[in-house]
């Protein structure tokens, strides 16, 4: 009974400094707390007051026809002290990577016409008209412009009537459907702009790659045109896109005779074919069907083609008209002396 005694005293010390321990996390949790808690409102108070702030901003202009006209000199950066609260202030400082462009819009500023050049000086006055839109708000009640003035020179490109071709295009038509001529761009030749040093490099626009399937009609589509005029960065086109008309038709079979005839051979010499007339079979767009005839096809073949056969060459038929096959293809022939 000693022993058990023993063990209860022992025990009561341990229980009451557990609960010294926590006493004290708690009044030291409460002071942090305390603490933080006057700390952040000092800090809100301290962003809610209104201070002077450099700031840097670079300038990109608006407001006239980038087409025909070019930016030849311009200030590009505008420097400016603004007064806001500290919260705007670390936004912006956070967010610089997109506040620090501003585009200004010049178009008030601009004679009308416009005329051959222009220069624009963007004085105080100015900047306050056109930017202080931007700026002021709720934040910032003042600004101040310590890079004054901007100024902006503008000059009409050189202009030149540029050819388009159709390039890398490629139509697949449903069965029996096909081109009844050739595609036409509308279009054909655009207007660019530019130095002379770079237009001379453009003789040509192409238009870009495009694949199109299962037409059975004819119609228009707009093609944008190939980017490789932009490797000149002072040129412009008046237009990125085309329309190219497709005529289609539905196309049937039809077989025709027809004589061949032999070119090159000598003055001295009679070449004999055989056989002498070969079928070619055609497909011709149905609305043509009865237009054509034999005697609008025209085969051929060159005495002067060493060997013991002559290939057969289709050298004349209606554009609308698409050769299918030539039989025979090749024919034996014999010269008599």
């Amino acid at each position: 009974m000693t022993g058990t005694g023993t063990d209860s005293g022992q025990s009561r010390p341990t229980a009451q400094h557990g609960r010294g321990g926590s006493r004290q996390w708690r009044q030291w949790r409460s002071f942090v707390l305390i603490f933080g808690g006057t700390l952040l409102l000092w800090v809100a108070v301290a962003m809610t007051d209104e201070h002077e702030y450099l700031h840097r901003y670079r300038v990109e202009y608006s407001g006239y026809d980038t087409v025909r006209y070019a930016m030849t000199q311009a200030d590009t950066v505008l420097e400016l002290t603004w007064t806001g609260n500290g919260f705007y202030a670390l936004r912006s400082t956070l967010g610089r990577g997109s506040d620090t462009a501003l585009r200004i819009d010049v178009s008030s500023c601009l004679p009308s016409p416009l005329g051959d050049e222009v220069a624009v000086t963007l004085d105080d006055a100015a900047l306050h008209r056109l930017v202080d839109p931007m700026l002021l708000s709720s934040h910032v009640s003042k600004v101040v412009y310590g890079s004054v003035p901007l100024r902006v020179h503008i000059a009409s490109r050189e202009k030149r009537r540029v050819p388009v071709r159709l390039r890398d295009a490629e139509f697949s038509f449903a069965n029996q459907y096909g081109l009844a001529g050739e595609p036409t761009l509308e279009p054909d030749s655009l207007w660019v702009y530019g130095s002379r040093s770079s237009l001379e490099h453009i003789a040509e626009l192409y238009t870009a790659p495009c694949r199109t399937s299962g037409i059975n009609r004819s119609s228009a589509c707009r093609i944008k045109l190939d980017a490789s005029w932009r490797q000149y960065r002072d040129v412009r086109v008046e237009a990125d896109e085309v329309e190219v008309y497709l005529p289609v038709a539905r196309f049937v079979e039809r077989k025709f005779t027809v004589p061949v005839r032999c070119d090159g051979g000598d003055s001295l010499s009679r070449v004999r074919l055989y056989p002498d007339k070969v079928d070619v079979v055609c497909w011709i767009p149905q609305s043509e069907y009865r237009n054509v005839s034999a005697d609008d096809i025209t085969a051929v073949v060159t005495a002067t083609h060493r060997g013991q056969s002559l290939p057969v060459r289709v050298t004349h038929f209606p554009q609308t008209v698409r050769i299918k096959s030539v039989t025979p293809s090749e024919i034996q022939y014999v010269i008599i002396k």
